[in-house]
């Protein structure tokens, strides 16, 4: 299976390749498909902090994102990462067996940055680490200055829930 050149993903992870709005990731690992911990997870460390970046995307073929339903979807993907905070070790499992699984498919790697060894030396730094989550929506369709109210409840609800129960932080992203 080749990766998909114009998928959202894609443009997602070019984009956050590309960030400099903190320490450069050493995983990069594209997750999109069922049973996903998120579409795209970023990790890195810096200055004893292990950064946790998982990144919920979701297309919209309507003009200025206008389908609640859409929104509902990928907050709730969102709302669901909470998880992956309270067992971390968990997480790093689970990104060693997707991967393994899908080379063992005979398919490209997840990995966009970083291999199996970056993977198990943060997995093992990890416990004496702080973590910080933050938890991305990227909904080209979304925009800022036509938000509905509905929309704004649903994502208002979404980064409550998030920051009130685990501490993560939620950050929405939209096309304009």
């Amino acid at each position: 299976m080749a990766k998909i050149a114009d998928s959202i993903q894609r443009r997602t992870l070019e984009v956050i390749s590309a960030a400099d709005w903190g320490p450069p990731y050493e995983i990069l690992f594209d997750d999109d498909a069922s049973g996903e911990a998120a579409d795209v997870v970023g990790i890195a460390r810096d200055a004893g902090v292990l950064k946790i970046d998982l990144f919920h995307c979701k297309f919209s073929k309507r003009i200025g994102g206008k389908r609640i339903k859409d929104l509902y979807e990928v907050c709730g993907q969102a709302q669901r990462s909470r998880k992956w905070r309270d067992d971390i070790d968990r997480l790093f499992v689970h990104l060693a067996h997707r991967e393994k699984s899908r080379l063992k498919e005979q398919q490209v790697s997840r990995f966009e940055r970083g291999n199996f060894k970056v993977l198990e030396t943060i997995r093992f730094e990890a416990r004496s680490l702080v973590v910080e989550f933050r938890v991305f929506i990227v909904q080209p369709g979304l925009s800022k200055s036509a938000v509905s109210p509905d929309q704004q409840e649903v994502l208002g609800t979404a980064k409550l829930y998030l920051h009130e129960t685990a501490g993560m932080k939620f950050i929405a992203v939209g096309g304009n």
